[in-house]
């Protein structure tokens, strides 16, 4: 048995799932794709899952959220935890083994850290009611913000009408 075997039966077990942040799932997919039995994936594009679940193990795409920036600008606006600045030699080739130096580890750490206190606000804000949607894109958090302000003011039923009113009835014709 794998880790990744123990660790779903435990999750399924106590009825729980994990979920898994990763700054640019598509590169890291292409590692995991072969690796595990997915039961969904949902993706932007071939190359670009936004949401990809295997039982219990759900590994989501943070930097969508973000928008254009990456992981600087993730942690500019949703975290205390600053983006390392610092010019990194990328053509050391690294793996587990490789010794890294004190500015290589703090800019490890603070990668670590950014992408935990993303998790801890998406928990705080998506996932306190079950049933609750956690949004992919930054226009799933404008809309969820839309919808809890319209419910707040108690005008939601209202904003409802109002958007299915923008729809015909029935099906015309254009004249183009």
């Amino acid at each position: 048995e794998t880790w990744c075997d123990a660790l779903q039966k435990y999750l399924k077990r106590h009825k729980l799932r994990l979920i898994v942040w990763v700054a640019n799932l598509g590169h890291e997919f292409a590692f995991l794709q072969y690796r595990h039995k997915w039961s969904s994936v949902f993706a932007k594009t071939a190359t670009k899952p936004l949401k990809a679940a295997t039982g219990k193990i759900e590994f989501r795409e943070c930097l969508t959220i973000s928008g254009a920036g990456g992981l600087e600008n993730l942690a500019k606006n949703y975290c205390t935890t600053k983006k390392q600045k610092n010019d990194l030699d990328y053509s050391k080739i690294r793996n587990y083994y490789s010794k890294l130096n004190q500015i290589e580890k703090g800019y490890c750490i603070a990668d670590v850290a950014i992408l935990s206190e993303w998790a801890a606000y998406m928990y705080v804000t998506y996932c306190r009611q079950p049933g609750d949607k956690m949004p992919m894109t930054q226009t799933g958090i404008c809309r969820k913000a839309v919808d809890d302000a319209a419910r707040e003011t108690g005008s939601y039923s209202q904003i409802k009408e109002a958007v299915k009113n923008l729809y015909p009835k029935k099906k015309e014709k254009y004249d183009y």
